[in-house]
C-alpha cells in the first residue's frame, strides 16, 4: 500500500508560480530558501453533500519568501447533516480561520482558510 505523498501529485506552476490541486484534499508545499507548505480538507455527510478544497503555494523570485493558501468548503443538507473543514499551514506567519452555519432546514455550511508565509 502506497502513501498519498503530496509532492508528487503537484501539477505544472501557472504563468505566476502557482501550482493549483483541486480535491477533497489538497496540499501544496513550495520553497526555495523558504520553505512553506498548506493542507486543506472537507467533509461533509447528509443526504446531498458538496465539498472542494484547493491549495497553492509560490516561491516568490528572490527565493527568499514563500507564500501559501489554502481553503476549503463542505455544505450537507438533509438529516444528521454534518459538514467539516480542516487548514493547516506551516511557516513564519500562519492565518487560519474555520467555521460552521448550521441551518434551522438541516443544512450545514463549512468554510476555512489558510494563509502561510515564510522567509528567510
Amino acid at each position: 500500500m502506497t502513501k498519498f505523498n503530496p509532492i508528487s501529485q503537484l501539477g505544472q506552476p501557472d504563468k505566476f508560480g502557482f501550482v493549483e490541486i483541486p480535491d477533497f484534499t489538497a496540499s501544496s508545499i513550495a520553497g526555495g530558501v523558504a520553505l512553506v507548505g498548506v493542507d486543506a480538507i472537507a467533509e461533509a455527510t447528509g443526504d446531498s453533500t458538496y465539498a472542494y478544497t484547493n491549495a497553492m503555494t509560490r516561491s516568490m523570485a528572490n527565493q527568499y519568501v514563500s507564500i501559501a493558501f489554502g481553503y476549503g468548503t463542505a455544505i450537507a443538507i438533509g438529516d444528521n447533516a454534518s459538514a467539516n473543514v480542516s487548514v493547516y499551514g506551516r511557516g513564519d506567519k500562519v492565518i487560519q480561520h474555520t467555521y460552521t452555519y448550521s441551518f434551522d432546514r438541516g443544512m450545514t455550511v463549512s468554510n476555512g482558510f489558510v494563509l502561510a508565509i515564510d522567509y528567510y
